[in-house]
């Protein structure tokens, strides 16, 4: 069925694709603003009986929207970014929100109109750029404020495999 070419054409097929990667590095983004708010929140209770409690917190910003993680790292007053990272995730959110809530609305042409697909195709492109560009900048923020907790990156990801195994009822391996 999905193979027919009559279902979709190859203009449609390439839009497709470059909204489901675009949508995963915007997934990126949202990950690590999550890491992000848990570590500023660890540093923000340093010495109360809650500073080790990575997983707790890690899940409570898991039910958080990716502009309601953005609010919860911007309150933070020991942010370690630049304006133009703020920015940058301002115009992420921004984006992603037009892509995952209104990108295949309809409108006045049809999707399967090919300079309908161009655009659409480029538009996806560029969102997919600005999700990259804004994750690795994003990352060296979450590597700096990991490195000010003495949290290695390894910690922070057998935590995280540790709590998804958990909360898939697997056993996990240490």
């Amino acid at each position: 069925m999905f193979n027919d070419p009559e279902w979709a054409t190859k203009e449609e097929w390439d839009a497709y694709a470059w909204f489901g990667f675009a949508l995963s590095e915007a997934q990126t983004i949202e990950m690590l603003l999550q890491v992000l708010a848990t570590a500023l929140s660890m540093e923000s209770m340093r010495g109360t009986d809650k500073h080790h409690d990575w997983p707790t917190l890690h899940d409570s910003f898991g039910r958080l929207t990716l502009g309601e993680l953005f609010k919860a790292v911007k309150s933070h007053k020991n942010l370690p970014s630049s304006e133009s990272l703020l920015l940058n995730l301002t115009e992420v959110r921004n984006v992603r929100k037009r892509i995952v809530h209104g990108f295949f609305r309809p409108n006045d042409s049809p999707l399967s109109d090919v300079e309908r697909l161009t655009d659409a195709t480029r538009e996806l492109q560029m969102a997919a750029s600005l999700f990259r560009n804004s994750a690795t900048e994003l990352e060296r923020v979450v590597y700096k404020v990991l490195d000010q907790l003495r949290v290695t990156r390894a910690e922070v990801e057998a935590q995280i495999s540790k709590r998804s195994a958990e909360l898939n009822g697997q056993s996990s391996v240490d």
